[in-house]
């Protein structure tokens, strides 16, 4: 198993098509520590967030999970949320309100975390579990802000308007299958650290102006 997780990574390294969510073995809770520790923080490894394009002054963004995650980590969230043009996806707002009630009544000691291509779990300390569940009910929080600025969209009624196999919906996950529906059929643009939606993108020949990473909206 560590050998093809090992192998996962090195694919994502060398610029092959590899989601953050089937590199992070299909659960969203491991893509922050993925793209912190090990895709940040290890020198052995890039971090392949996708196009930085300038901000579409005439489109809203949709902001992914992993944008939303990446920009908590760094301390700029409340601030972003706060431009109008930002909208988040339903299905996040749930997901994360789900995991936060999760964690808070976890009662098991043992964490995920990811090293050098590999997976593996440790034994983490109350106050460590406590913070993470400060960090998504913070999150959370902030992100109720938004139902009463109209700005969480329900974009489960959207589907990309490409056929594509089954096993690429299933590699990006139903959070981002479903951000990149909303986007396309709506003409937002994309905002994502993942870049396999930028080579989804180009595969369907639409316009990469429409998706960027998080750096021109902390500019």
């Amino acid at each position: 198993q560590s050998e093809h997780d090992a192998s996962l990574l090195n694919h994502y390294n060398d610029g092959g098509f590899m989601p953050l969510y089937h590199l992070a073995k299909s659960d969203f809770k491991n893509i922050p520590p993925l793209m912190i520790r090990e895709l940040l923080e290890n020198p052995k490894n890039k971090f392949l967030a996708g196009h930085n394009n300038p901000l579409n002054t005439k489109s809203k963004k949709i902001l992914t999970l992993s944008s939303l995650m990446l920009i908590k980590y760094l301390g700029h969230l409340e601030k972003v949320l706060e431009l109008e043009d930002i909208y988040v996806q339903e299905t996040v707002l749930n997901w994360i309100e789900a995991t936060k009630e999760s964690l808070k009544h976890d009662k098991s000691t043992m964490s995920m975390s990811y090293k050098d291509g590999q997976y593996y779990k440790y034994e983490s300390t109350q106050e460590e579990k406590d913070g993470l569940v400060q960090v998504y009910e913070d999150t959370y929080n902030l992100l109720l802000k938004l139902v009463l600025k109209k700005r969480i969209v329900k974009d489960y009624e959207y589907v990309i308007p490409v056929k594509i196999p089954v096993e690429v919906i299933l590699n990006i996950g139903h959070l981002d299958f479903y951000a990149i529906g909303f986007a396309i059929n709506n003409n937002f643009q994309l905002i994502t650290e993942d870049n396999s939606s930028t080579k989804l993108y180009e595969s369907f020949k639409y316009n990469t102006q429409y998706i960027s990473n998080m750096i021109p909206i902390l500019q």
